[in-house]
Parts: C-alpha cells; structure tokens; sequence
C-alpha cells in the first residue's frame, strides 16, 4: 500500500478516529473523575512580614516566610 492509499483511507473514516478519540476521552475523564481517589494534596501560604516606623528605610528588603502543609 502506498502513502496516498492510506490518506484516502484517512479521508473516508475521518469520522469514525473521531468518534473513537472522542470516547476515549469520555471514559478516561469518568474513570479518573469517579474511580481515581486523589493522593496527593499540598497548601501553601505565604506570609510577608510589614516593617514599620523606622523600619521604613528596609522596606525594599522584606522578610518572606513560605510556609507548606
């Protein structure tokens, strides 16, 4: 068989690689959606500390704190 053969082929069932792509999807989403129970989890929280008074000066250097759960 040669290349256009198969393009022809491609060009007639166009349609049905869709439909199969698309079903595909569908149960890869419903399996993960309903069937898959998570594992991993993270939180994060950021904490930036204000300076005051005169401390104003320092500003540009503010203190950060990252903090995981």
């Amino acid at each position: 068989m040669e290349l256009k053969q198969y393009f022809r082929i491609v060009q007639r069932k166009w349609w049905l690689i869709a439909v199969i792509v698309v079903i595909a999807m569908v149960a890869t989403a419903v399996k993960s959606f309903y069937f898959t129970t998570p594992i991993y989890a993270a939180n994060a929280k950021l904490i930036v500390n204000q300076f005051s008074g005169t401390e104003r000066r320092h500003s540009m250097q503010a203190q950060f704190k990252l903090v995981f759960f």
